[in-house]
């Protein structure tokens, strides 16, 4: 969006920005955590400089790429990952390896997600008929 509403100055720094902030904050991380450390580095200057998109979005064109659709996925991985975390601890109290616990954890994750999202996708689309 912003190189199309000529702004390509604003993606340049951007991206200048990224490519400085993920050596950086890169080598501070894998010094500490290793490769752990690297993909939270990563991750977390990607998701700074999206942010960063979103505002200049707004501030530059008074455009907002998201609606309320978007909260409710949002919301059903959170209350998914809040459930998880206690399945988690239980289950390592029985001794469970991390190969099992993560295939057991992926299953119910992925079906307690789509039991949260999917009947209120089915209402929605049985009333546009």
């Amino acid at each position: 969006m912003l190189m199309m509403s000529n702004h390509q100055y604003v993606v340049m720094f951007n991206r200048w920005f990224l490519g400085i902030a993920n050596v950086v904050a890169n080598y501070i991380m894998i010094t500490r955590y290793g490769f752990t450390g690297a993909a939270i580095a990563s991750a977390l200057t990607l998701a700074l400089v999206n942010l960063f998109r979103i505002l200049e979005l707004w501030s530059l064109e008074r455009y907002y790429p998201y609606t309320r659709r978007y909260f409710k996925p949002i919301l059903a991985g959170l209350v998914v990952a809040v459930l998880m975390g206690p399945i988690r601890t239980e289950l390592l109290k029985y001794g469970i390896s991390q190969i099992p616990l993560l295939v057991f954890g992926g299953i119910i994750g992925t079906v307690s997600y789509v039991i949260i999202i999917y009947p209120s996708e089915c209402s929605q689309n049985s009333t546009v008929r």
